[in-house]
Parts: structure tokens; C-alpha cells; sequence
């Protein structure tokens, strides 16, 4: 049944996350820093959106190796400690070197509005205390769309966001269904006398949109954000314009129903480049690219350019497409989960590959013969890139049904290489 979303203009107040340090006295002790903790850099987030922050703390007085500790406060003084607040991750520790540290916060987007205060301390007893000050931006719903601002230098730049203004992915399904039949973003809206400008789709902003069918995007949106489309499984269109520039990751996962997908010469980054995958479950899609951009597609098998090389990256083998396909002469790598849940029955990979990297042929069960080229060790020692390769590569596949066909005289050096040696039928050339 069709999610039929009732109209509502509302203005919302969202609020940016900003990290601001003031250098400060240490409770536990009389030291003064007088200036000597300095932040290079100062980051704010819109609450509401999932993001990491990153900045150092320069100073010329903590000798390298002095190891820091973090502690949240209630007030500026730092001297009443309280939790971590809701939707706040220290992802590691830090420590001293060459007069720096970094910190890591993970934001969820659950960070309720307040102020929060920090306090970084060092083994040699100096320390600062960092203030998280919310910042009320606009979120509102106009038509059938729902918006909301994500950056306090630019508060008039929209992103298309979900029904609750959330990017939270453990709230996925809280977030779901938030739109329905043909969706056509403008490049701007007017709400409430201001006229803002569309310049994302937000991460989760159409997640699980069942009776979602169609999008069309504008020109001047530069960034599909992490799982945007994720799981729309009867999105059978989605139009791109000139001025994209990124598709993060998981962004049409899932989308199953989705025959066509046109590349704009503008793009230049997916994921980044096959870190983790963009288009996986769309079992049907083909995809195009303009002219004269960094992708390059044949057959719908898309590959990033390297100069007038057309094929140096192998990025994504439709999973629709059957029966043999041989990866191009001149390919170099063949990027993280280019070829999963694949229909293909015979692959053959030039000996120019030096680069297969994990995650590949993942749930590939029509599988049953893989040529390999290397005659080298040097070049059969590069495939391996992460970890244990009987976890990154075939999984879900029965390798026992695949024959491996190999060159002439290397079945024996095959049959000692990490990946290879499980399970596979080997058969020499």
C-alpha cells in the first residue's frame, strides 16, 4: 500500500555541534596552562546528522609519549563529571607525538541540544576542557519533501532528509517510509519567506521507501550520502545532473527494482572507490556514464579511468549480467565488491590484475570456473589485501564447485597460496 505522506510545512529547530577549547586550570593540581594547549581546527555538525569529528591539540609543553584521558564535565570549570552524552563516541584514545594529538569523536546524530564540556588531560597534569554548544538550525517540510540545514557557515543549504530529521542508522526503520510514488527535488525551496538551496540527499533519506517508484534530482546536489536509497526496493528510476560529485557509501543497496543508472561527467568519487558497496542487491541495474568524466562504462560493467586508460579500476560487474565475461587487458585492480552476487558462470582475469582486492565474488553461486593469470609469486602474493581470505573473498560460495584454471607449470604454487589452496579445483592450462 502506498505511504501517503499528508502535507505539512512545520519549521523544526535542529542544532550544529561545535567544538570550541578553553584553555584552563587542571582541579588536580595548580598548573596554569597559560596559553600552552592551542586547536588547530573547529568543526560544527548539525544535530540530527551522523558524522566524525577530528581536530588536534597542538601544544609545544607535552613531551612526545604522554598519554591523554577523557572526561566528560557538566560545567566550563571542569570540575563536575557527568556520562558521555547520548550519540557521542570517543572512537580511540590518543597520545603525544611531535607535539600533537589527535581526537577522534564519532557523532550517531542522537546528541540531544545543550552544552556539554570535555576535558583532555595529559600525564603531565596539563589539560583544556572543550565546549559543545548547540546551534539551532531549520528543518521543515515543504510539499512532499522534508529538509533540514547541516552546515552554521551556510545555513541557507538544505539537505533532503527523512520524516525525522534523523541519520541515526540504528533508527533506520523508525525513518523508513517517508516517501512514496514520483519524487521531483527542486534545486530550491522557499520556506517561511527564506529561499534555501538543495545541495544533498541526506544519509537515510529515503531508506526503506517500499512505495517509492521514481527521483529526480537537480542540478547543483554534489553529495548522495551513506544508504540514502537503501533497501527502496521498487525505485525504478533515479535521474543524476551535472554537479554530483560524490555517492557514498550503501547508497542504493538494496534497490532491486532499479534497471538504469546514468553517471554525470562530474562525478569523480564512489564510496571512495569500492571501499564498501554502493550497489549491491540491485539486481537488475545497468549503469552508463557521460563522457569525459572518471568513470567509464561498457556493457553496463562500470571502471574508473587513470588517464587514457579506460579500464584501470574495475568498479562494479552488474549483477544481472550471465554466462563468461573476461575483465579488460589493461585493468590494474579490481576494486572491493566489483563482483558480488554475480550471475557469471566463467570469469577470466588478465595478467595485467595486480590488485584483486577483499570482498569479491561474494554469494556469486552461478560460479563455476575462474581463470587466474599469475605465473609470478610476486603478483599472486598482492591479491591477498585484508586479513584471512577465506573471509573476504567467496563468501557464501561453495569454492569446492569452482575450477580454477591456471598457467602451465603453477598448479603446485596455487596450491600453497592462501586463498587459492581452499577447496578449489585446480586445473592447469
Amino acid at each position: 500500500m502506498k505511504n501517503k505522506i499528508a502535507f505539512l510545512t512545520a519549521l523544526v529547530f535542529t542544532a550544529t555541534l561545535s567544538l570550541a577549547f578553553l584553555a584552563c586550570d587542571n582541579p588536580s593540581n595548580s598548573n596554569n596552562l597559560s596559553g600552552s594547549v592551542l586547536i588547530d581546527n573547529y568543526k560544527t555538525i548539525a544535530e540530527g546528522v551522523a558524522d566524525d569529528i577530528i581536530f588536534d591539540i597542538t601544544t609545544q609543553d607535552i613531551p612526545n609519549g604522554n598519554n591523554g584521558t577523557l572526561t566528560w564535565y557538566s560545567d566550563s570549570a571542569g570540575k563536575i563529571s557527568t556520562e558521555t552524552p547520548a550519540g557521542v563516541l570517543l572512537l580511540y584514545g590518543f597520545s603525544v607525538f611531535n607535539n600533537k594529538a589527535s581526537v577522534h569523536l564519532v557523532l550517531s546524530g542522537a546528541t540531544p541540544a545543550g552544552n556539554y564540556y570535555f576535558r583532555v588531560a595529559f600525564d603531565s597534569q596539563m589539560s583544556a576542557v572543550a565546549r559543545l554548544e548547540i546551534i539551532a538550525m531549520a528543518k521543515f517540510k515543504a510539499g512532499d519533501i522534508y529538509y533540514m540545514a547541516f552546515d552554521t557557515n551556510s545555513p541557507l543549504d538544505v539537505k533532503v532528509t527523512n520524516k525525522n530529521y534523523n541519520e541515526t542508522w540504528s533508527q533506520a526503520d523508525e525513518n523508513g517510509n517517508s516517501y512514496s510514488g514520483d519524487i521531483d527535488v527542486p534545486s530550491t525551496v522557499l520556506h517561511e519567506g527564506k529561499t534555501y538551496t538543495v545541495k544533498k540527499v541526506g544519509a537515510l533519506a529515503f531508506v526503506n521507501s517500499a512505495s517509492l517508484d521514481s527521483v529526480k534530482l537537480p542540478a547543483g546536489i554534489d553529495v548522495i550520502e551513506g544508504r540514502a536509497f537503501l533497501n527502496c526496493e521498487n525505485l525504478k528510476t533515479v535521474e543524476l545532473e551535472e554537479g554530483l560529485v560524490t555517492i557514498e557509501h550503501f547508497a542504493f543497496v538494496g534497490c532491486s527494482s532499479l534497471a538504469s543508472l546514468q553517471l554525470p561527467a562530474s562525478l569523480t568519487n564512489i564510496s571512495p572507490i569500492g571501499s564498501n558497496p554502493v550497489f549491491s542487491g540491485c539486481s537488475v541495474l545497468n549503469i552508463s556514464a557521460e563522457e569525459g568524466g572518471n568513470f567509464h562504462a561498457e556493457e553496463g560493467v562500470l571502471f574508473e579511468k587513470s588517464g587514457s586508460n579506460l579500464h584501470h579500476r574495475l568498479v562494479w560487474v552488474p549483477e544481472i549480467k550471465s554466462g563468461e565475461y573476461t575483465v579488460p587487458g589493461d585493468t590494474v585492480w579490481i576494486n572491493s565488491y566489483a563482483i558480488i552476487d554475480s550471475s557469471l558462470a566463467k570469469i577470466i582475469i588478465p595478467a595485467n590484475v595486480k590488485y584483486l582486492l577483499g570482498h569479491n565474488f561474494h554469494n556469486s553461486t552461478a560460479l563455476t570456473d575462474l581463470t587466474l593469470p599469475w605465473t609470478e609469486p610476486s603478483n599472486r602474493s598482492q591479491i591477498i589485501m585484508e586479513g584471512n581470505p577465506t573471509v573476504f573473498y567467496f563468501d557464501e560460495v561453495d569454492k569446492a564447485k569452482i575450477t580454477l584454471h591456471v598457467p602451465s607449470g603453477t598448479k603446485s604454487e596455487y596450491e600453497k597460496h592462501e586463498l587459492w589452496k581452499t577447496d578449489f579445483v585446480i586445473e592447469e592450462d
